[in-house]
């Protein structure tokens, strides 16, 4: 027995309603890997914080800009060492970090006898990758993309290649603005404060600071 024009328009507004009823739950599903993503990057960055203040040891977030290749990702490196930062702002050009070697610290040629001590302190410093159960390597997946890294010690935001986030002894940090979004362009902030070392995820991609 067949259907009749009427069962087919009543089976039709049923699968119509389930339809209506399912569509705010996908949309609501929408955007929930890079969020997931923006909170556990959120853990990574509050976990060196606190790593650096007890430890003494100065950390960095490592960050790999999404490419053509893969969607970018990022790893946490220490050293033992008493590294420095560059004086001045690092050089953001094409939105590439604009350095000679794979860290914005000073490489100022050494003049005086307490430089000379210092640049050989700092060529002690080595940097190696840190790993815990809290923080590991982290490949973001498909649909996710880092796509902007900006710190206070640099003159524009990075958008390629790599980018880093410092942490010091003490507790302090770089005051960062770091940018994630999907391929549905759902976008998410994080701001780090550089005294507390506080990490917020916003909705949006907001503006860095102009100063």
């Amino acid at each position: 027995r067949g259907m009749t024009l009427i069962e087919v328009m009543i089976a039709l507004l049923i699968v119509a309603g389930l339809f209506a009823l399912v569509m705010p739950s996908v949309q609501a599903m929408a955007g929930v890997k890079v969020k997931e993503e923006a909170g556990r990057l959120s853990g990574a960055v509050r976990y060196l914080y606190d790593h650096t203040a007890i430890t003494g040891e100065t950390c960095r977030i490592h960050f790999v800009l999404s490419g053509a290749k893969d969607n970018g990702g990022y790893a946490a490196e220490c050293t033992q060492g008493p590294p420095r930062l560059a004086a001045g702002k690092i050089e953001v050009r094409e939105g590439a970090m604009d350095v000679q070697d794979d860290s914005p610290f000073a490489n100022e040629k050494p003049e005086t006898d307490d430089e000379k001590f210092q640049a050989q302190i700092e060529q002690q410093a080595q940097w190696s990758q840190f790993a815990t159960s809290t923080v590991r390597p982290v490949k973001l997946p498909d649909n996710v993309h880092l796509v902007g890294v900006w710190t206070a010690g640099l003159t524009h935001t990075v958008t390629k290649g790599d980018a880093y986030l410092y942490f010091f002894p003490m507790g302090e940090t770089q005051k960062a603005y770091l940018f994630l979004e999907d391929d549905d362009h759902h976008d998410y902030t994080l701001t780090v404060q550089g005294l507390t070392g506080r990490t917020i995820v916003h909705v949006g991609k907001l503006e860095v600071p102009s100063d």
